[in-house]
């Protein structure tokens, strides 16, 4: 008869095995979650300085900044969102030198500030560069106020950008993109940058700029060596040399691919537009642009002139085929709350593996597309609109942390963007595919096993 002892040794073999056997093929992880850290105001634990809430944050922490004047020349360098209370009162000032804000990692959004250098004015020279200078991937800037600043944004050698509800004024330069794709610019304001341009396009390629004032400025819209660009539903008036010049460089070099539709352009004191290239659309194929110096006819009444209106440029001639009769009504005022984008799958901080479909929805009926990214891959479209999904196979992603953006655009130009962080993890189900070696978890089983037997028989033949 097998004696009490022995029942004991054997369960205690059979528990430690079990034991073994979760720890080895489901290990536990332990993520950080993502934390809101404030600068200013009166808690205990808030930072006096906007530059040591950053050097002291983790990846994917918020960092919120109450109402008050802060000392600029400040460097992002990890994926944060920063942002103000109100961004009337919350003010981040130049120090006479450098750039007041720079971005030197991806996926930051910074959002409700003031960011201005007050050095500039008749009587003193401003040595500060630039109020934002992105060198990074994905940033997102929103609902900010940039002026007094030589250059008041600078987008360069990167991607996936998008510039929301801003007002860029009183600078020398407005808004410089060079050697940007994929990026948009909307809904805000370019004004009173008298020394340069209000919106400088260079070497950029798939760059949308829609729904936006530009306006008193030298040159409002300046274009070189960049293609595939959109610029749609804009005001470009008042500036005091050209509207929007697309500009055949020196060497030679065109803009092609531009499209330049249901835009407004009134009283630009030099020319409306200016096209020194051949290859540039100025109309969609159905509708163009309102010109106030057009003086054509609508014998027909359908709002769109019978002759083709010439955009000058000296070398080419180009011509908008539809221009409008009368001004368009634009909006220039976004609505936030219109979109609502909900992402039902996955869960943000959740780990994932394989092939897994993301899905969610929007509020909006008037969605147009709905677009996913990961991290700072290209934008792919989802299927449906107000109900979307999308299909990731994440073994294309290495093991760890990853951030899914989703992207809603309604019929109005509308664009608002929804992000999550998942951890990929593709070891687990990597050990458990048919054939092949057995994993490094399998062997380590079966070894575990092996080594309780011997510790068990051990204890038994001790006791015996």
């Amino acid at each position: 008869m097998i004696s009490m002892m022995k029942i004991k040794t054997l369960m205690l073999t059979v528990l430690l095995s079990l034991v073994f056997f979760v720890i080895v093929l489901f290990p536990i992880t332990v993520s950080s979650e993502p934390t809101v850290i404030y600068v200013g105001g009166e808690g205990n634990n808030n930072y006096d300085s906007i530059q040591k809430a950053i050097d002291n944050a983790n990846k994917g922490d918020t960092i919120e900044i109450f109402p008050g004047t802060y000392q600029g020349n400040i460097v992002i360098d990890k994926s944060l969102t920063i942002k103000g209370v109100d961004k009337e009162t919350t003010i981040l000032v130049g120090s006479g030198s450098g750039n007041i804000i720079e971005i030197l990692a991806d996926n930051v959004t910074l959002q409700n500030l003031t960011i201005k250098n007050a050095t500039l004015d008749s009587t003193s020279v401003n040595q500060t560069l630039t109020g934002v200078y992105v060198k990074s991937n994905s940033s997102m800037i929103t609902d900010c106020v940039v002026m007094n600043c030589n250059v008041g944004i600078i987008l360069k050698n990167s991607t996936n950008h998008t510039l929301k509800n801003l007002v860029v004024t009183n600078n020398n330069g407005g808004i410089d993109v060079f050697n940007v794709t994929s990026s948009r610019i909307t809904f805000s304001e370019v004004s009173n940058n008298k020394v340069l341009w209000g919106l400088s396009i260079r070497k950029t390629q798939g760059t949308v700029v829609n729904n936006c004032n530009i306006s008193f400025n030298y040159v409002g819209v300046g274009v070189s060596q960049s293609s595939d660009n959109r610029f749609t539903r804009n005001i470009i008036s008042k500036n005091f040399d050209i509207g929007l010049y697309i500009v055949r460089d020196a060497e030679g070099i065109c803009c092609k691919n531009n499209r330049i539709f249901e835009n407004n352009f009134i009283g630009n004191q030099g020319l409306n537009a200016k096209d020194n290239c051949d290859d540039n659309l100025w109309d969609n194929e159905i509708l163009g642009n309102y010109w106030d110096d057009y003086d054509g006819v609508d014998e027909d009444g359908d709002g769109i002139g019978d002759s083709q209106w010439l955009i000058f440029g000296g070398l080419v001639e180009n011509y908008d085929r539809f221009p409008l009769m009368n001004p368009l009504d634009i909006n220039l005022n976004p609505v936030a709350s219109e979109n609502i984008i909900v992402i039902g799958f996955p869960l943000n901080n959740s780990k994932i593996n394989g092939s897994i479909t993301i899905f969610g929805s929007v509020s909006n009926k008037d969605v147009t597309s709905v677009r996913i990214r990961v991290d700072n891959g290209e934008w792919d479209e989802a299927i449906g609109t107000s109900s979307w999904s999308y299909v990731l196979d994440t073994t294309e992603y290495d093991n760890g942390n990853h951030m899914i953006y989703v992207e809603a655009t309604d019929a109005q130009g509308l664009t608002i963007t929804r992000s999550i962080q998942v951890n990929i993890d593709n070891s687990v189900s990597k050990t458990r595919n048919g054939g092949g070696t057995p994993g490094f978890s399998i062997i380590s089983l079966f070894l575990g096993v092996i080594l309780m037997l011997m510790i068990s028989k051990y204890y038994f033949n001790r006791k015996n």
